[in-house]
C-alpha cells in the first residue's frame, strides 16, 4: 500500500504515552510517516522515541529518509527520523522546536527585547515578523532558560557575607 500512512501520536514519555507498533514477524516500510504531539506535550532534544519495531524491517517510509528531519503535523518542530537495521526499528530523536518568526534573541519568545534586538541591526530579520508574533511562545523544548555562572553566585554569596559583616561591625 504505497499511498497509505502510518500516524504517531506522541504526547509523553512513557511507553503508554506514544504510539508505538511491535510487528512480530516481516515488516516492509511504504508509504508515509505523520507524527503528531497531543495533550501539549513539549520533547526536549535528548527525547528518543522507538515507533516501530519488528522482526525484519526492510523499506523506509516515501516522505523522509533515513537520518532525515520530518515535521510535526501541529508545526511545532521536527524529529530526526532514524532506520536501524541492526535491531530491525525506526526511532524518532533529536527533536528540534520550530523557532517563532520575530525571536531575534532565541529564547523562545518574541517580546521588547528581540525588538531591541532588531533595532540594534535590523539587518537579523523583518520587523513585520516581530509584529505579527509579539506576545506569542515557542514550545517550552525551544525556551532556554538563563542559568548564571557558578563564580557569579560565588561571588554574590561573597558580597553578601561582607555587606552582612560590616553592618554588624565584624
Amino acid at each position: 500500500m504505497n499511498d497509505g500512512a502510518f500516524e504517531v501520536e506522541i504526547g509523553g514519555l512513557l511507553d503508554n504515552e506514544f504510539d508505538n507498533l511491535e510487528v512480530t514477524g516481516d515488516a516492509t516500510l511504504t508509504g508515509d510517516l505523520a507524527i503528531e504531539l497531543i495533550d501539549s506535550f513539549d520533547p526536549n532534544s535528548i527525547d528518543t522515541f522507538t515507533i516501530l519495531s519488528a522482526t525484519t524491517l526492510t523499506g523506509s517510509f516515501i516522505n523522509v529518509a533515513d537520518g532525515a528531519r520530518l515535521d510535526t503535523l501541529g508545526g511545532e518542530g521536527s524529529f530526526l527520523v532514524s532506520y536501524d537495521s541492526l535491531i530491525d526499528s525506526v526511532t524518532l530523536s533529536d527533536f528540534l522546536a520550530t523557532i517563532l518568526a520575530g525571536d531575534f534573541d532565541f529564547d523562545g519568545d518574541v517580546d521588547r527585547r528581540d525588538f531591541l534586538e532588531w533595532q540594534l541591526d535590523p539587518s537579523i530579520g523583518s520587523l513585520a515578523d516581530w509584529e505579527a508574533n509579539y506576545g506569542r511562545v515557542a514550545s517550552l523544548a525551544a525556551a532556554s532558560a538563563t542559568v548564571p555562572e557558578p563564580t557569579t553566585c560565588t561571588l554574590a554569596l561573597a558580597a553578601l557575607c561582607l555587606a552582612m559583616s560590616r553592618r554588624q561591625g565584624f
